[in-house]
């Protein structure tokens, strides 16, 4: 243990003084395990430098709300530190980092599932490196490209000139959308697909000084992502480039001196042109000038053929750069670039070079020949060989940073030179520091003690090796294990003294906490419930703690010295000696449970038991620890019992993780799916789903369940021979000691068959529903011929009261048959909707008598009420009197007037109905019951003995009549 608290100690020691930005994360993911945030669990104090963010700020908190670059929290840096979190893989990433403006690589690994470190360097050196040398790549491609160009003897200067407008294009970042315009004196050179655009770039073409021309590039109607520009630098660079090369060619066309100018600059530079031939050796038809300068090799060496290229490559190099170009060929690119390699000179000399091919094929696809530059790069490799020796002298010196290092006066003890990490363990500067002695760092009561043996070990009598203590700057006390080495003269007297310094603070802390915990051992051992022997080779007891004396009712002194055997069930002591012969063997541990006598009879324990080994490796003695499981092993058949019940259950069960996958099925379930348990365990849930739900409906069911809740419902599934069936479920989530969802349990019940009776039972409503209608529209068309007859009968007669009579009575007819008629147009064919009806029945009534609308009006206010048809009848018939009443009599001499009906259900589900008319009233001392007459006895009758209500009415300017009743009596017949 002591030894483990060293190693995090150390290890927290170096990861705090790394200057590299570490950090440890946990992934956050989605229900599907999709991962979409991270949290910070730590980080060491470079990481500062990273996110602006000092340690404290980041630990516990997620990434996606405290970081500035959206280059950390991406969906692609989320699915790497996913994918290493989860699967444990390595992963890196580069990024530019937009609010420190500089460039990083992300180093990911992890060593738990869900958690993952990360290694933040800084390398935006190496990619300011990387990004210029890429611009001189393209500016080498544009300047070898125009170079091969104007080498075509077959070709004039105009065709050069357009040649090389058709060609700038293929430079830039989006060639098919970028155009040219070379303008060379006042001669115009335009690619194919030039026009003029918004987004152009320009540079002036010069001879010697003079302005003689343009190059214009510019993008079509395809504008290019905002981010990227729309030129990026080197292609600004590039033009340029190809600006200054057109000048020098247009110069070498007409000068032969500027163009000797032109090769002498080339031959100066470090760069060396050459095309070599795709045959055996690569020979070598041109080369620029200065191969000479470069490999020692005349020109006429290599065109002689006497040289090929390939002689010039280091024998150990050969097969990889022959392997590179095979590789490229095949490939089918253009051009590549060679990582470097080595080249040998005329003179044997050893050079490093970079080397930038282009492939040239002829009509057919085949390769003919390779050009290329190479550039001698010996003196920088030899530079980078140095800083990586550099660099790996810095790790070892690195690997022992966290060591404070300092250089004493060994006369008297002042301090010549200390390391940082020797600064940290004192809180003391470096300037403070040498202008003091270490005795003054040393402890008030260790300072004698320690100059002694300072004295001792100087004068050779013992090796200074001592632990003692530090008073820091700010007053705390730091504890330090100190090893000192005294560098002596040629006569052994000491001239320096190197001491290395270690902080061992945390480590007497732990030895105190260890001594205090093995006090707190001692004394849970004698208090606590579990129990405790230890018994010799033998089965002696050696030792009983007190809560086995009180199980058995037992002193130590009844028990030491006996057989601890003699208290274990005779069934169980075989299984007792098993497990003991067991503990001889590595890792010499047994589990055994037994049943032992105690005073409350025969109960069940559980004992794991270890061997006491001695320094040769022989076991001297046994020590086991018990504790009572009899309600435990009660639980276990209970638990055998339910698993028996659930077995024979006839609803399926299955039980899932909370990922989904089935852990447990029972007999039903199997027999419900086709699955067998075997087939079934270890198999995603969603094997029977047979894509009749949506995901819409999956998700509700997942949300529910998600918030812990039980959900119930409906599902259509596929058993395993492909088969539909329907079942009613219930799933359960069960959760763990710590509330979280741990498993699911389903219960199926098959309810195919009797989905397919609702089927049938939906199928016959149907069709007595289309009966029902048939019958409300016959009823109303006989309805209809009773009226016509009736009228057919009052036309024929002379006597005007039958007339009357007759179309009075047609009209009640028409009234229960517009009832009949709404129930056949409407769903439900038990109720009628009465603020429909109403407008019908009055526009019949009035077409009936011959009144004009616009002389008597309708004042409609009637809540939405459904009649049922048995009140809707004779709540019809009460209408029609009064309506016919009011379009009768209230209006006589072509009056103008007003029929209001409202209709309301009160809070009892009382319906009640005002009717009114503003016309001229019943005649004096008028009694609608005694003196009948107008269709008032009728109206009383219907409402007090068919509607069961109540009706009161009186004349006062106009009729006002207020009846209430209920429909409640009646039931509904159908509703769909």
């Amino acid at each position: 243990m002591l030894k483990r608290v060293q190693l995090n100690i150390l290890k927290h020691s170096v990861i705090s003084s790394i200057p590299l930005a570490i950090a440890r994360h946990r992934i956050i993911t989605d229900d599907t395990e999709a991962p979409i945030d991270y949290e910070f669990l730590e980080a060491n104090p470079a990481y500062e430098e990273v996110t602006g963010l000092r340690p404290e700020e980041l630990k516990g908190k997620e990434a996606g709300k405290i970081l500035r670059d959206d280059a950390l929290i991406n969906a692609d840096q989320l699915l790497l530190f996913g994918k290493a979190a989860m699967n444990g893989t390595r992963e890196s990433f580069e990024y530019f980092s937009s609010h420190k403006k500089k460039w990083y690589e992300v180093l990911i690994w992890s060593d738990r599932k869900m958690y993952f470190s990360t290694l933040h360097t800084d390398i935006t050196d190496r990619k300011t490196l990387e990004i210029k040398h890429e611009e001189r790549r393209k500016e080498l491609n544009v300047m070898y490209d125009l170079a091969h160009i104007s080498e075509k003897d077959d070709l004039s200067t105009d065709e050069i000139c357009q040649a090389i407008a058709d060609h700038m294009p293929d430079a830039f970042q989006y060639p098919e959308n970028t155009c040219c315009q070379l303008v060379i004196a006042d001669r115009v050179y335009m690619s194919e697909n030039f026009k003029k655009s918004d987004w152009t770039l320009n540079r002036r073409i010069t001879i010697s000084g003079e302005d003689t021309g343009s190059i214009t590039v510019g993008y079509l109607e395809h504008r290019p992502p905002a981010d990227h520009g729309p030129f990026l630098n080197e292609e600004k660079k590039l033009l340029d480039v190809a600006a200054d090369w057109i000048g020098q060619f247009t110069r070498r066309k007409h000068s032969e001196v500027q163009l000797k100018e032109a090769n002498a600059i080339i031959n100066r530079s470090s760069l060396v042109a050459f095309t070599w031939q795709n045959a055996p050796g690569w020979p070598v038809p041109y080369v620029s000038e200065n191969v000479s300068r470069i490999l020692g090799y005349t020109v006429a060496e290599f065109l002689s053929g006497s040289v090929n290229f390939l002689d010039c490559i280091h024998a150990d190099d050969a097969e990889r750069v022959a392997g590179e170009v095979e590789t490229h060929s095949k490939s089918g690119e253009s051009e590549f670039e060679h990582e470097p390699y080595r080249m040998v000179t005329k003179s044997g000399e050893v050079i490093w070079v970079n080397d930038w091919t282009f492939i040239t094929r002829d009509a057919a696809g085949s390769i003919t020949h390779f050009r290329g530059f190479i550039q001698d790069i010996t003196r920088h490799k030899e530079a980078e060989d140095a800083l990586l020796e550099s660099e790996e002298r810095f790790r070892t010196i690195f690997e022992i940073a966290s060591l404070g290092i300092a250089q004493v006066n060994p006369k008297n003890g002042k301090i010549i030179l200390v390391n940082s990490y020797y600064e940290d363990i004192t809180g003391y500067s470096v300037d403070e520091l040498l202008s003091m002695k270490f005795t003054e760092l040393t402890h008030p009561d260790d300072r004698a003690k320690d100059w002694d043996i300072f004295q001792r070990a100087a004068r050779g009598e013992i090796s200074y090796r001592n632990e003692k203590r530090y008073i820091r700057k700010d007053g705390s006390t730091v504890w330090v294990r100190l090893h000192v080495a005294f560098i002596r003269d040629e006569s052994g007297k000491p001239v320096r003294t190197v001491a290395i310094c270690e902080n061992i603070t945390e480590q007497k802390k732990a030895e105190a906490a260890l001594k205090e915990s093995e006090e707190k051992y001692r004394m849970l051992v004698e208090n606590q419930t579990d129990l405790v022997v230890k018994v010799d080779t033998e089965g002696r007891f050696l030792y009983v703690s007190p809560s086995y004396c009180k199980i058995f009712e037992k002193t130590d002194k009844d028990l030491l010295g006996k057989p601890s055997l003699s208290l274990v069930h005779e069934d169980d002591r075989e299984a007792v000696n098993k497990a003991a012969q067991s503990l001889y063997k590595p890792p010499h541990e047994a589990y055994i449970e037994v049943r032992s006598l105690t005073r409350e009879g025969w109960r069940w324990f559980a004992w794991t038991d270890t061997a006491v080994p001695d320094e040769d490796g022989n076991i001297t003695s046994i020590i086991g620890v018990g504790r009572d499981i009899t309600r435990q092993k009660e639980y276990e058949d209970l638990l055998k019992r339910q698993g028996t019940a659930l077995e024979s259950a006839a609803n399926g069960i299955v039980i899932t993780d909370r990922y989904g996958k089935i852990v447990w099925v029972n007999r039903a379930w199997s027999e419900l799916t086709g699955y067998s348990m075997k087939e079934a365990v270890g198999k995603d849930h969603r094997i029977l789903k047979s894509e009749y739900q949506d995901e819409t409906f999956y998700k509700k069911m997942w949300k529910i369940l998600n918030n812990g809740e039980v959900w119930s419902g409906e599902i259509i599934n596929r058993k395993k021979d492909g088969s539909i069936y329907y079942e009613y479920q219930t799933i359960t989530p069960m959760t763990d000691a710590h509330g979280n969802i741990s498993n699911y349990i389903g219960i199926k019940q098959d309810i195919t068959e009797r989905k397919k009776n609702e089927e049938q039972l939906k199928k016959s409503l149907q069709e007595k529903t289309t009966l029902l209608q048939e019958l409300y529209h016959r009823t109303k068309n006989n309805m209809q011929v009773v009226s016509s007859m009736l009228m057919i009968h009052a036309m024929r007669s002379d006597d005007e009261n039958f007339t009357a009579l007759a179309q009075d009575i047609n009209n009640r007819i028409k009234s229960m048959s517009l009832v009949h008629q709404k129930l056949y147009e409407t769903n439900n064919l038990s109720s009628i909707p009465l603020h429909k009806y109403i407008p019908d029945l009055f526009n019949e009534l009035c077409s009936s008598y011959l009144i004009n609308q616009d002389r008597i009006s309708l004042d409609l206010d009637v809540d939405s009420i459904n009649l049922l048809i048995d009140t809707a009848v004779p709540c019809g018939l009460v209408l029609n009197e009064l309506i016919s009443n009011s379009l009768k009599h209230a209006f006589p001499d072509n009056h103008k007037g007003v029929i209001t009906i409202k209709a309301e259900r009160d809070r009892e589900h009382n319906i009640k109905i005002s009717y009114h008319d503003n016309g001229i009233g019943l005649p004096p001392d008028f009694d609608q019951v005694r003196d009948g007459g107008m269709g008032w006895e009728l109206i009383h009758m219907i409402v007090q003995h068919q509607l069961g209500g109540q009706i009161n009415s009186k004349s006062d300017n106009g009729i006002t009549c207020n009846i209430s009743f209920t429909d409640d009596r009646y039931k509904e017949r159908i509703t769909e």
